[in-house]
């Protein structure tokens, strides 16, 4: 499934230097929602996402073990061997129960915010992630 949230605090752009530190910004706000929905090792932490995931069995957890699968490839593959060579799972069956079993929750960006080079001082009335 695909979801956005829109988060809306006034009625047109304002300028951070007249207005900042004064009113709810969409965007402080937009960031602090996405904030609770996963955290750094990528547990979704929704309420009720997982609910009707059925535990692991042993002998579906013996199936990842026999899958041909190498995490140093994989770091390869995805690009982040030479940025920070780390994966959040380190071991392959957790890895590929990750990808394949689990579900998943991926934010994917913002729009609305001026994204341009150079300094912004635009504080965007609406902004949906």
């Amino acid at each position: 499934a695909y979801f956005q949230v829109t988060v809306q605090g006034c009625e047109q752009d304002l300028h951070s230097g007249v207005f900042g530190g004064t009113i709810h910004e969409a965007m402080t706000d937009l960031i602090h929602l996405m904030g609770t929905l996963v955290d750094t090792n990528g547990n979704i932490l929704v309420e009720g996402v997982s609910d009707d995931v059925k535990p692991v069995a042993p002998e579906e957890e013996a199936l990842y073990d026999a899958i041909e699968f190498d995490l140093e490839a994989y770091k390869e593959e995805s690009k982040v061997k030479n940025i920070s060579n780390k994966l959040i799972h380190s071991d392959k069956r957790s890895l590929l129960m990750a990808r394949w079993r689990f579900p998943t929750l991926s934010l994917h960006g913002i729009e609305g915010a001026f994204s341009g080079g150079g300094a912004k001082t635009v504080i965007p009335a609406k902004v949906i992630g």
